[in-house]
């Protein structure tokens, strides 16, 4: 799954400023093309038409937030199962294949998204708006195709047309604030929604016609052996794959959890609802982390373009030579491919350290300040070590140490819950472990974790210390893991030739 950043390396070797913008710029969407277009898209309409979203701005940002959380904790194991399969099919030389199995994708993924969606239209009641019913049914639709969207851009990474995906992403995003310009007027917010919708159908309508178009030996596949035939050999690949690859299908949900979980529990413990909904929101934290987040994201087209590409490149070639090396020699490539593993992650966490570091003192210019001292500072430093576990997890996949990441997004989600239940302080802990835990068992521990907080401050911690910490075990964790695992690759490989 590293191709689109050899691809993007070529065009680094340039060495001319506009190939490093269209590196730029091209690994940016690939890495964050959703989430980038999600801010860039909002960030226009809250510019230029104001006024739409003047009737329900908590109500449509709270739609798109949950939208794009409930995605991703609902599927968040189905695209890391995913992944692994195209990139074994890519390694057995079975590129037809693909198609298939992202078509088997896309239907199961879709029809749960549906219901899903169909559900959160179902149960909200927007009030003081124009066209709820409308409004309702684009934020079902909504869900359907941020979910399906995830799929669409794992796929996408297997395409070397990064410029033909660059344009279809500004041609979405064009596309939402042109209609939201024209629907706005009439349906108010609801007509935002739906032009985030269609600019979402855009982009996706968009990256159907690449992919057919990339895989047009597949595309006949169907058709000589039938759907029926086809639909059941995937079904059973998939769960071949369940069975044996099932710590990575659990490693995405809990992953995922441990992002999500602070958020979560300030909204129930601190949180106010939007009215005719049941989201809540806790704006004085979710600005912080929309805005925090952000300066993760020239460190993930870093990791695409030189660090994955490089630790693919050397742990290939080290595999390739265990059955032609020496033991001595296979020992000599094993401390090199440990040390230049260990460079790799450095070189990228200098590069994302200054990128926080220059945040963090350029702070009060470039975030909105915070209530709540040490918070600012707590979540731009967990973003840090964040993007470090990303790196350290992704290298853990590479050498199938599917068990040790497990472990690690238990490690991050257990942690960050406990921590944030403390930092809620003042009976709020007890408040969100009783929801969480179910009735008293959950409140007498959650009393014990921060439930006495005392005194008129809102938080025993300071809020974004769960995330803060849980990143931190997690990187030490994971890291321990990986060079344990490094240490033991030759080891490994040959007792499992031996079986």
């Amino acid at each position: 799954m590293a191709g689109i950043g050899f691809e993007l390396k070529k065009i680094v070797r340039q060495g001319t400023m506009a190939s490093y913008l269209q590196v730029a710029l091209s690994g940016a969407m690939i890495v964050a093309g959703p989430w980038l277009i999600t801010i860039l898209a909002i960030g226009l309409i809250q510019r230029f038409y104001r006024g739409a979203l003047a009737e329900g701005p908590d109500l449509f940002l709270a739609t798109v937030v949950y939208t794009y959380t409930g995605s991703l904790l609902s599927f968040g194991g189905v695209h890391y199962l995913f992944s692994r399969i195209l990139s074994d099919l890519l390694y057995e030389k079975k590129e037809r294949q693909t198609l298939a199995y992202f078509g088997w994708f896309l239907l199961l993924v879709g029809f749960l998204s549906a219901l899903v969606g169909a559900g959160i239209g179902g149960t909200i009641r927007p009030m003081a708006i124009r066209n709820p019913l409308a409004y309702r049914v684009c934020a079902g639709f909504f869900f359907l195709f941020v979910s399906l969207h995830w799929l669409f851009i794992v796929y996408a990474s297997l395409l070397r047309w990064y410029g033909r995906i660059l344009a279809i992403y500004a041609g979405g995003m064009g596309l939402f604030v042109l209609s939201s310009a024209f629907l706005s007027p009439l349906w108010g917010v609801a007509g935002v929604l739906a032009g985030f919708t269609l600019g979402n159908l855009g982009i996706l309508a968009g990256l159907t016609i690449l992919i057919l178009k990339f895989r047009q030996e597949a595309r006949g596949l169907v058709e000589r052996k039938g759907f029926t035939e086809v639909f059941t050999e995937c079904t059973r690949g998939v769960w071949k794959y369940m069975k044996t690859r099932g710590d990575l299908f659990f490693t995405g949900y809990f992953y995922y959890l441990g992002i999500w979980i602070d958020k979560i529990l300030f909204w129930i413990g601190k949180g106010q609802q939007v009215e005719g909904t049941w989201f809540r929101v806790f704006p004085p934290y979710d600005v912080l982390v929309y805005y925090t987040n952000l300066t993760m994201i020239p460190g993930l087209v870093f990791f695409v373009v030189f660090t994955e590409t490089g630790f693919a490149t050397i742990l290939r070639k080290f595999l390739e030579g265990l059955s032609r090396r020496t033991y001595l020699n296979i020992l000599k490539e094993k401390r090199r491919l440990y040390g230049e593993s260990l460079k790799y992650v450095r070189d990228l966490g200098l590069f994302q350290g200054c990128i926080t570091l220059s945040t963090a003192l350029l702070s009060f210019w470039l975030i909105p300040s915070s209530p709540f001292p040490g918070t600012v500072g707590a979540l731009l430093w967990g973003v840090f070590l964040h993007l470090l576990y990303f790196v350290l997890t992704s290298f853990l996949f590479f050498l199938e140490a599917y068990r040790g990441a497990l472990v690690t997004a238990v490690l991050f989600f257990g942690v960050n819950l406990l921590v944030t239940l403390v930092s809620l302080g003042d009976g709020q802990g007890v408040k969100v472990f009783s929801l969480l835990g179910g009735g008293a068992e959950g409140g007498k521990v959650a009393y014990l974790l921060g439930g006495n907080a005392s005194g008129g401050f809102p938080f025993l911690l300071p809020p974004g210390s769960g995330y803060l910490l849980g990143t931190f075990v997690a990187v030490m964790v994971s890291g321990g893991i990986f060079l344990v695992t490094l240490r033991r690759i030759d080891s490994r490989i040959f007792s499992r030739a031996a079986e």
